[in-house]
Order: structure tokens, then sequence, then C-alpha cells
């Protein structure tokens, strides 16, 4: 053993492996009739496999280990810190349908603090006109799960506690000046109690499948509704009064987090 250490020997250039070729650093250990063994790639090189695939960054022990970036047959690009040839950390992830996500992963998935940027066309197929939606927040095995944000190109966008990439449980969807809804979701539909605004209308109560179920529904010319299982009966006498406030509680974990106030 003391003798291989004594012929253990640093490098540079080409080794062809069984599933394609390395091009940088590496050690070997040179036996008595001159031939390299044991070849352990340590230090800056790039890895080219016959898949397609190909690595260029830093490895230690014939892993991808420090700086580095991925590229993949199918044509996304992962650049950042690797260990024991595992993406972990912050990572930038490129993808050839237009998407790209700055943030943690695991296992090869989107996983803890995140945004993703995904691009799209118009519906007409319009190459010159592209769109983004903005994901922001936690990540759990690729979707967001936990707080987080979306943000559309039309000016909509959902905040709250997401499970699965949908808002479940207390969040809003608003967009601009035209609506806004305050309250609880489920798999991304209004559904429990909550308030809907619009520039005609005020819901308040219960929804479920996104429409109100219970509650009331106030109309800007004064106009009172009471909804009963869906059915809607006029109140009578019952009008706006001027500068007439609203207010609901965003809650999270029983504790208040923010007020929405409606006029």
């Amino acid at each position: 053993m003391d003798d291989d250490q004594d012929l253990l020997k640093s490098s540079n250039g080409d080794v062809f492996t069984s599933d394609g070729l390395y091009t940088g650093e590496f050690q070997a250990v040179e036996d008595e009739y001159g031939q390299w063994n044991n070849i352990c790639f340590n230090g800056i090189g790039i890895q080219t496999y016959r898949s397609g695939k190909k690595y260029i960054g830093t490895f230690k022990n014939s892993q991808y280990f420090g700086n580095g970036v991925l590229f993949l047959p199918n044509g996304e690009q992962y650049i950042g810190y690797f260990e024991d040839g595992e993406m972990i950390g912050k990572i930038t992830c490129i993808f050839p349908d237009g998407k790209t996500y700055f943030g943690e992963m695991k296992n090869g998935k989107f996983h803890g603090h995140g945004t993703l940027y995904e691009e799209y066309i118009n519906e007409h197929n319009d190459l010159t006109e592209q769109y983004r939606i903005i994901y922001h927040g936690e990540f759990q095995d690729g979707l967001l799960t936990g707080k987080g944000e979306i943000f559309f190109p039309d000016g909509e966008c959902n905040k709250g506690e997401f499970i699965g990439g949908k808002l479940n449980g207390q969040g809003i969807n608003k967009k601009g000046n035209e609506f806004i809804y305050v309250g609880e979701f489920k798999d991304g539909i209004y559904y429990g109690q909550g308030i809907l605004a619009t520039n005609s209308k005020l819901r308040i109560g219960e929804f479920k499948f996104g429409e109100l179920l219970n509650g009331t529904i106030q109309f800007s010319t004064g106009e009172k509704f009471r909804i009963y299982n869906g059915l809607e009966f006029p109140i009578v006498g019952m009008k706006l009064s001027e500068g007439q406030q609203y207010k609901w509680d965003v809650k999270e974990n029983g504790e208040i987090v923010e007020d929405v106030i409606f006029y």
C-alpha cells in the first residue's frame, strides 16, 4: 500500500470511461509496468456521456462536488452547488420550454424556498407575445406547498397557504380593481367563509365550489339579498350607507396577519 501511494500521480487530460469521456484534472496510481490504475477525478473537469448528458465543474473522488453546471439531453440546465453527485442548496434551473427556477432543491425537485418563472405564449400561438407566471414561496416535491404567491400576466394574483400548488386554507385572490376574494380555499377554489368584492357587488358568507352558498349579496345600487342554499331572497328597506366599511381578517395559525378593508 505504501508503495502504491508513492506512485500516486496527478495529471490533466482525457480519460475514456465506460459511458463517455472525462477531460480535466485527475489522480491515478502508476504500477511497475507504467500502467495507470484507480483513476480518480479530482479538480476541475468536464464529463461527457454517450447519452448526451454533460457536467462542467469541480470533482471530488470522481463525483460532482462543488460549483458546476449539469446539462441534460432534454435541454435542461442546472447551475449551482453539488455534493457527491447531487444538487444541494440554491440552484438555478433553466428549462427548454422557457421556465426558470431559482431556489432550493432536493432529490432533483424544487424543495424549499424558491421562485419559478413560467413562460407561455398567447392563445393564438403568436410567438411574438410571450407572458410570464411567477410562483414564489415554499416548494415541496416541485409544487408550491406552504406560504406562497402566484402572479399572472393579466394582473391577477393568489396569495396564502398552498398545498400541491393550489390554495388551501386562508388566502387572497385578486385582480387589480376588478375583484378581490379574501377567505378560505379548497384545491384553489373559494370554499368556506369569505368575502368577494367586485365593482358592482359585495358577497359575504359561506362559499362552496367558488359560489356563495349562504350569506348576503349587496349591490352598489343599495339592493341587498339574503342567500340561502344558493337561492336569493331580497331584503327590503336595506341600503348601504355612504362610506360604509367591511373588514376581513386574514389569519394564519389562528393569528391575524393582515386586515383587508372593503368600502
